[in-house]
């Protein structure tokens, strides 16, 4: 039948929320201490708010942000004036040299009243951005649990990296994508400005670098600027990377007497797979490490006059006293060995290795960062004995690249750290999988580990599906920089991420909105209960899989569209988390009540693949998916034939046809069949936390 996209849009979000309305507290990052009261504190019709201070224009504008939530989720006034007794008093205690915790820690107290008390302004808006997720909307007013709350970050770097060089992000959407950043507690923005694809910020001295280099998508510095008072006054840095010496085709786009090798550059991949058929994994990543990969020369003396000139343009954007990160990674030296001046510079230099001669380059670069005011990072490639020992070094390789490196290592060179390793959100995987990083919680004994950053690589992503593949998962790993490390409930953060992507979408982000709109178009506005409760329980393929599978094909093969099953659906998908909790209550107590839950979702699943095969005629593209409605109706119908007796034969055939359900098909994977599998054996296995990236 016909749906209009509102309407489907409309369901989507109402299932989504039936679930996890009730349980653990709705805040995330999860606070160091909470302790549940008594009670609940109801707003009355006006609420008083009372900030108690000196006067803080940053303060002032957080208030006015969260008054504007406030009567969103209320439908209640608010009123800041300086009463007696107010419902909602904030207060910033200034005391001289503040220990860390100070500096972004806050207590919420909420009893008769809500009192904020923070050392700094910081703290008054982590305490706001907490209090407004606790908000409840109630008929009778704003409703909250009675609590007393203690809490600040774990790590001083809580970063969130996105890649608008590959493909741009807008202004209006990296606001939003900041608003998000903000609720979590976030406080860094990294920036990847430039790549092979793009150089995505004006510049007004080398103006051929975003002229030529973005294809028309660019940051005015106008509109970085806004971008940076945007996020200031939200209590997050910016800082630019401009990443060399490789991943720079687009710098040579308009000025090509950078490069190491001399011929016409345009902006674009790396490198390209020729002919019209796919190339094999294992030749595209020796032709990643013969080719001479786009590089730039770090022998000529005016490299560095130019990077020093871009620099110096870029203090009056940027400012000074913060961080410029200068790449430093994948690069093959290739460029370098077949240039012969570069050759005879090294033998000049007495540089032995293209590590080494990147090595200079890092040095020198990093010097002109530190002389015009900034401080230096670099991925974990550049370091080596030789490296300047300013350099921040970020981690990001993981295990099967070799032996890791450490921040114990880094640190004992005089360096600092912050790691990304494990917190790649465009790998797909699950909001678990970063949850339980076992690298990072192993890095906090470190005390030269500064913090991390979560990552999004813009490969497989670009405006239409941004806010969908960073959220609500990056949420988690602003908790496992800010939380104790200690308090892991992977049942818990999932209930809270949840509830915080609707609190999300509610307050501007389209995360669900996008998702919902582009699955109506894969449906051609077409739907019916069993192809959406499909839907619902598929996800994407985990790790580099999808990555590679595009890489790897000819370019005329290649489409510049994100609109596949796999684009579209989010990583996570929270009626797995549901049906979960539905197995885990039927397991442990099969009552009436909890067999019931069990069976009528199986029953809404046996009919997958008959509604799928209705609207083939009038929605193609289900093609793609119709062998994960066959193997879930399949399994449902077999599964409501066996719960009540649980025949030996049964199980046995069950457990093939779960089997079978496992394969991933046109980059999409069913993502309840361990739910199923529990259903026939009785109990869970483990949460998979070794998933390949391959």
């Amino acid at each position: 039948m016909k749906k209009s996209l509102l309407l489907f849009s409309i369901c989507l979000f109402f299932i989504a929320t039936t679930w996890g309305q009730a349980g653990s507290i709705g805040i995330m990052p999860y606070p160091q201490s909470l302790i549940i009261k008594e009670g609940q504190f109801v707003f009355p019709t006006t609420t008083h708010l009372n900030y108690i201070g000196n006067k803080s224009i940053l303060i002032e504008k957080a208030i006015a942000r969260f008054s504007k939530k406030y009567k969103q989720y209320s439908l209640k006034n608010i009123v800041v004036d300086q009463r007696n007794n107010p419902n909602i008093q904030i207060e910033w205690v200034k005391e001289k040299n503040t220990d860390v915790k100070s500096k972004e820690g806050y207590t919420l107290s909420i009893d008769d009243h809500v009192t904020i008390k923070a050392f700094t302004e910081i703290g008054i808006l982590n305490a706001l951005e907490s209090l407004a997720q606790l908000l409840n909307a109630y008929s009778q007013g704003a409703v909250l649990q009675k609590m007393e709350i203690q809490d600040w970050p774990s790590f001083p770097w809580r970063g969130m990296m996105v890649d608008v060089a590959r493909h741009f992000i807008p202004l209006d959407m990296m606001k939003r994508n900041v608003d998000a950043m903000a609720a979590v507690k976030y406080n860094i923005l990294h920036l990847h400005l430039s790549d092979d694809e793009g150089f995505r910020i004006e510049s007004k001295k080398y103006p051929r670098l975003h002229q030529q280099g973005s294809k028309g998508e660019y940051y005015t510095q106008a509109e970085m600027l806004d971008l940076i008072a945007y996020c200031k006054d939200r209590g997050i840095v910016v800082y630019p990377e401009f990443d060399l010496p490789g991943h720079s085709q687009s710098w040579f786009a308009g000025y090509p007497d950078l490069a190491a090798e001399k011929k016409e550059y345009h902006p674009g991949l790396r490198f390209t797979v020729p002919g019209d058929k796919p190339m094999s994994l294992m030749t595209l990543m020796q032709l990643a490490k013969s080719s001479a990969t786009p590089t730039i020369d770090p022998s000529k003396e005016t490299t560095y006059t130019f990077l020093d000139g871009l620099l110096k343009e870029m203090k009056g954007i940027f400012g000074s006293g913060g961080y410029v990160h200068m790449g430093l990674d994948e690069n093959n030296g290739v460029a370098w060995q077949k240039n012969p001046a570069i050759v005879k510079f090294m033998q000049t230099k007495g540089i032995k290795t293209t590590h080494g001669l990147q090595t200079y380059f890092a040095n020198r670069f990093s010097n002109i960062i530190e002389k015009n005011g900034y401080q230096p990072l670099a991925w974990e490639e550049a370091f080596d004995s030789s490296v300047s020992k300013n350099i921040l070094i970020q981690l990001w390789r993981p295990g099967f690249m070799g032996t890791p490196l450490t921040p114990e290592e880094i640190a004992n060179q005089g360096n600092k750290s912050i790691s990304s390793r494990g917190f790649y959100l465009d790998v797909f995987m699950p909001a678990y999988y970063h949850y339980l990083n076992d690298d990072f919680t192993k890095f906090n004994i470190s005390p030269n580990l500064l913090g991390g950053e979560s990552a999004i690589w813009g490969e497989l992503m670009d405006a239409s599906n941004f806010e969908t593949r960073v959220w609500p998962r990056a949420a988690v790993i602003a908790e496992r920089l800010w939380s104790d490390k200690n308090r892991i409930e992977v049942s818990s953060m999932y209930e809270r991420m949840f509830k915080l992507n609707r609190y999300l979408s509610w307050n501007g982000l389209n995360q669900i909105n996008n998702s919902a709109r582009a699955i109506s178009e894969f449906l051609n506005g077409y739907s019916n209960p069993g192809t959406e409760a499909l839907i619902k329980v598929l996800a994407p393929v985990k790790g580099y899989k999808r990555i590679m599978a595009i890489m790897t094909k000819p370019e005329v093969l290649k489409t510049s569209a994100f609109g596949e099953m796999a684009d579209i659906i989010p990583i996570d998908a929270e009626a797995k988390w549901q049906f979960r909790k539905q197995v885990e209550n039927y397991l442990d107590n099969p009552s009436e009540a909890n067999t019931a839950l069990v069976t009528n979702t199986l029953l809404l699943w046996k009919n997958c693949a008959t509604d799928v095969n209705e609207l083939l005629l009038n929605a193609p593209k289900l093609i793609s998916i119709r062998k994960h409605a066959e193997n879930l109706s399949n399994i449902a119908n077999l599964l409501l034939a066996y719960l009540p007796q649980k025949n030996e034969t049964d199980k046995a055939v069950l457990l093939k046809q779960i089997t079978m359900a496992k394969s991933t098909i046109n980059e999409v994977d069913l993502a309840v069949v361990e739910e199923l599998e529990a259903l026939v054996n009785g109990r869970f296995k483990e949460l998979d936390r070794s998933i390949s990236l391959f």
